[in-house]
């Protein structure tokens, strides 16, 4: 019987220390989850407050004027190539930096701009633009008359290094032949966006 009663206890022992094992090891498990997800949302809200900051000052001219407009899908790092010039820059960017800026251009950050990131700026559907130029019967005049003077185009910002470095594609169209762009690397300096290559600058 005691053989019996020791055994039980040595059982229920075992039995509630491996509980507290499993539970101990869960419970690590959801702190670690939940670790990941505070950093992702800390590198998010990080990201955001960086593109609101950078745009604010390299485009602080254009955002000025009353007739600007900006399309709200973000533009193609890859428009006219760009972007080929960029990965065979090996002397700039390093191969993780290559790999990154790959990926990214593929999948941005910023699905669509919006005046929760660029306040006080007139925001132009891409929809729309583009079902104005499918239509022969309007192109350019129409858009003059119902849209503005213009659209432009930023892309979601690429940051490296800390957000040290960003690379950024930003065009402008106003007509049949009246347009630029240009993807461009920008270095901070003393918290100041600076212009140290240019990539693919094109005019029309």
């Amino acid at each position: 019987m005691r053989i019996a009663s020791h055994y039980k206890n040595s059982m229920s022992k075992l039995t509630l220390a491996f509980g507290l094992c499993i539970s101990m090891i869960s419970c690590r498990q959801t702190n670690t989850k939940q670790t990941a997800n505070t950093l992702n949302e800390t590198d998010s809200i990080q990201y955001f407050n960086e593109v609101v900051q950078f745009i604010k000052q390299v485009k602080q001219q254009q955002l000025k004027d009353s007739s600007f407009i900006l399309e709200d899908e973000p533009s193609s790092l890859d428009y006219f190539d760009c972007l080929q010039d960029v990965i065979h820059d090996t002397i700039t960017y390093s191969e993780n930096e290559i790999r990154l800026i790959k990926q990214q251009s593929k999948h941005p950050h910023i699905k669509v701009w919006t005046n929760s990131l660029i306040p006080n700026i007139k925001i132009a559907s891409a929809d729309t633009i583009q079902n104005i130029f499918k239509d022969d019967t309007k192109g350019w005049q129409y858009f003059y008359t119902h849209i503005g003077r213009g659209v432009s185009g930023f892309s979601s910002p690429i940051f490296l290094r800390h957000f040290n470095y960003c690379l950024f594609y930003s065009d402008n169209s106003c007509g049949g032949l009246c347009g630029e762009g240009h993807l461009t690397l920008y270095k901070k300096e003393k918290d100041k966006w600076v212009e140290i290559k240019s990539y693919c600058n094109w005019v029309s």
